[in-house]
């Protein structure tokens, strides 16, 4: 009998010691639970990815989703995990539209009889920044002028005109460039000889003809720069020093044939009348221009670019102007030759009358 007592004696001694060792030793894992918010509104995140991460090397111990549930009837994203032992992890997060964000968490230490830690931070992510604009057009900033040796080129796209503009808005828009009445070119300073078109002499100095007529937006560079004397060149003597400085016009390559009218015509009281007309035939190697000009009212002024007249250029009393001109330049296309030349009528007639007293 006494054997037997101290039987379940022991027993039971050996049973309360496994309890005891049970209870102090630590737990396989622990159950985490935390929660997934938009950083703006800090509404749920649904179907989130996760991997989970040891800090201290970064490898991944776990990878689930979030689940949705519900804390007073608001919706809430959950992410459920389990760790083994406390420590520092990283919980890394995506999920289409959203930033992917990896945010460093704690748990420090296990409870006993604890089975879930609940993280009171909510693990945020934000939504991509992407911005989808409308129709952008891009536009390159070309160079206005620039200087190719001794010669100062002047891009005329570069330049915003008025539609219908012609060659002497677009003189008046080049830096460095003065245009004064008459035609009268100073560029830095320095008098221009000699208006050319496409390298040729036009009108012989006839500036107005090719300034008021010529549209813009044919042309392609202007250029300024010394030339050999035309005279002494043609003559074939030699070169005595004394340079031309010239402004060349290029046309664009599109408008190397081609036609240009420029025509005008008014009628007022007092039998006044007024008609003009400029007409430009051009190839590679040749051109031919014509131009006529008819009126009594003593007047060839024109609204400047900024919309100003010009009173005091006009001429006292009545003034009867008739005026006609024709030009041509055509090169041999081997340049074995080239021969130019032009003709000019006009006829002027002032009737003015004065009174004094």
């Amino acid at each position: 009998m006494n054997r037997r007592f101290i039987t379940i004696i022991i027993l039971a001694l050996v049973t309360m010691t496994a309890r005891a060792q049970t209870a102090t030793q630590p737990r396989d894992s622990v159950r985490v639970i935390g929660r997934v918010a938009d950083i703006l509104t800090n509404q749920a995140v649904p179907d989130v990815s996760c991997e989970l991460l040891w800090a201290v090397d970064s490898t991944v111990t776990d990878s689930f989703h979030t689940v949705m549930g519900d804390i007073n009837n608001i919706p809430v994203s959950f992410v459920i995990f389990h760790i083994k032992c406390p420590g520092r992890y990283i919980l890394r997060m995506q999920k289409e539209g959203y930033e992917q964000t990896e945010q460093t968490f704690e748990v420090k230490r296990f409870y006993k009889h604890e089975e879930t830690v609940n993280l009171d931070t909510p693990f945020y992510m934000q939504k991509e920044r992407n911005i989808t604009l409308g129709e952008v057009v891009v536009r390159a900033t070309k160079v206005k002028f620039y200087v190719n040796g001794d010669t100062l080129v002047y891009n005329a796209d570069a330049f915003e005109l008025a539609e219908g503009s012609m060659l002497d808005a677009l003189i008046q828009q080049l830096p460095g460039v003065e245009l004064k009445s008459g035609g009268d070119i100073v560029v830095n300073g320095k008098h221009v000889d000699a208006l050319l078109l496409n390298g040729k002499d036009f009108f012989n100095k006839e500036r107005r003809l090719m300034l008021d007529n010529l549209p813009s937006y044919m042309v392609k560079k202007v250029k300024a720069y010394d030339r050999s004397n035309e005279q002494l060149r043609m003559a074939g003597l030699p070169d005595d020093g004394n340079k031309e400085f010239v402004m060349d016009v290029q046309l664009k390559k599109e408008y190397s044939i081609g036609w240009i009218a420029n025509a005008a015509a008014g009628a007022g009281t007092d039998d006044r009348y007024l008609g003009r007309l400029f007409a430009l035939r051009f190839t590679p190697n040749s051109r031919l221009s014509f131009f006529a000009n008819a009126n009594n009212v003593s007047d060839d002024r024109k609204p400047g670019q900024n919309g100003d007249w010009s009173p005091l250029r006009q001429a006292t009393g009545i003034r009867s102007v008739y005026d006609a001109g024709f030009d041509y330049n055509i090169d041999e296309k081997d340049g074995h030759w080239s021969t130019s030349g032009n003709v000019r009528t006009s006829y002027t007639e002032d009737d003015s009358e004065q009174h004094t007293s």
